[in-house]
Order: structure tokens, then C-alpha cells, then sequence
């Protein structure tokens, strides 16, 4: 018997454009199931609650232009898709690695009842998210001699509240103006500056220069490593929320 013929092919569930190569796609669906046991402890009764659908979708760049063709994607953050399905994107990860092409990551969700068609409350992060979109991109750290940045994770999540009525099933859901941000770099070689204040200063200058306003960014962690058997190297957290001019 021959082979079944399959179609190795990934959905486009966020509507991305042809510049991103779809790795792969997840729906899941999440129901609840409240049950009412008797006195012998047999199941009595029981509901089956429609539930909430999780997506993800991950992608490989390879162009150039990778702030451009995000498009709406990025500049109304957290509206709805409707690509593959009736989508709202509450996540997205970009991870860059030196002499790579980055990586994409977004999440969402939906609901069986009472879908999401349109959120009145969407977020322009577009200007959080690097044009290039191979290599890594320093942040606006200074470097100085023999330091390079080797990788660099940078996260945007949209808050979102949903809403059930008495009975479990779902109503209404919104986003909210909050966007929590993180990044997080490694690099090659040690940076001119490893003092948290100073790095602080060099990231909001870079994000004041791309035209986003910067709230509370906080640098969480430094990570330092001098030693005799490779080359030295360092590491950076930091925390912040985007709002858009």
C-alpha cells in the first residue's frame, strides 16, 4: 500500500504576510465540565460549559523590513483577526539570535460564546519592535570594543478581562490600555556600561528615538561572567510599558 498523500502545511492563523515563514499553528479548545456526585459517588449530573480557544502561531522572518510588515498587526495590537478564524492577539515574542533570522511568536484566544468581533481598545507597539529582522539588535546599549549583543528576547502582552454571566458562559470581553513589555539580551564580550541606572538611561533614550513613550522601565537583573576558559559575557532584564505617542 502507498503512502497517504498529506498536506504538510501550516495555517496562517494571524493573517501574516508572505515575508514571515509559518513554522506551525495550535488551536485548543478548553471546555469545563461541572458535575454533582450522589451518595455512592456516582456522577449525578453534570454540564458541559463552552469554553475559551487558544491559538498560537509561530514564524521565521526573512526580509527586512520586519516593523513594516507587521502592519496592523503591530500598529492596532490586540484587534481581532480574522484570517483563518475570528482571533484576538493578546501576545507576541520576537527572538533574535546573532546570524539568525528572528523569530515570532503570537498568541490569542476566542470564546464559542459570544465571540470577540472587534475590540474598541487596541495599542500601537509596532515602534517596541526592531525593523531588522536578522542579527540582533543592540537596544541603544552602548558596546565599546570586542562586545557584541548575542541574543535578544523583547515581549509585549495586552491586558484583556472577559466577563461570564451566572451560568459560566461568556458575554463580553475588552482590552485595556495596558502594555506589559520585557526584553531580555545576551551579549558577547561585556558591555561599556553594567551599571542598572545607566542601562536604564541608554533603553529609554533608544525607544525615545523610535517615537514610543517609555513607563516605568526597570532594569531586573544583570548577569556578569568574567572567567579564564571563555570569552567574558553579559546578560540584561528589564521590565516596561509601551505607550504609544
Amino acid at each position: 500500500m502507498a503512502d497517504a498523500t498529506i498536506a504538510l502545511k501550516t495555517k496562517n492563523v494571524f493573517g501574516l504576510p508572505s515575508s514571515f515563514g509559518l513554522q506551525n499553528a495550535n488551536r485548543k479548545v478548553g471546555r469545563s465540565m461541572p458535575t454533582a456526585f450522589g451518595n455512592t459517588g456516582a456522577c449525578a449530573a453534570s454540564d458541559s460549559l463552552e469554553g475559551r480557544i487558544d491559538y498560537s502561531q509561530t514564524a521565521r522572518y526573512r526580509s527586512t523590513t520586519l516593523r513594516t510588515d507587521l502592519g496592523s498587526l503591530a500598529t492596532a495590537f490586540g484587534q481581532v483577526s480574522t484570517a483563518e478564524y475570528s482571533v484576538v492577539p493578546t501576545d507576541l515574542s520576537l527572538s533574535y539570535s546573532a546570524s539568525d533570522n528572528a523569530t515570532l511568536t503570537f498568541k490569542g484566544h476566542n470564546h464559542e460564546s459570544n465571540a470577540h468581533s472587534s475590540m474598541s481598545v487596541t495599542a500601537d507597539i509596532s515602534k517596541i519592535i526592531p525593523q531588522a529582522g536578522f542579527g540582533v539588535p543592540s537596544f541603544g546599549i552602548t558596546l565599546g570594543s570586542n562586545c557584541s549583543p548575542f541574543s535578544a528576547d523583547i515581549s509585549a502582552q495586552i491586558e484583556h478581562f472577559d466577563v461570564n454571566d451566572a451560568d459560566g458562559t461568556h458575554i463580553h470581553g475588552e482590552n485595556t490600555e495596558k502594555v506589559s513589555c520585557g526584553l531580555f539580551m545576551t551579549f558577547s564580550g561585556i558591555p561599556t556600561t553594567t551599571d542598572e541606572a545607566t542601562l536604564e538611561t541608554e533603553l529609554k533614550a533608544y525607544f525615545a528615538g523610535q517615537g514610543i513613550t517609555i513607563s516605568h522601565l526597570t532594569v531586573t537583573g544583570t548577569d556578569e561572567n568574567n572567567a579564564n576558559s571563555q570569552f567574558d559575557g553579559f546578560a540584561l532584564a528589564a521590565e516596561f510599558y509601551a505607550i504609544s505617542d
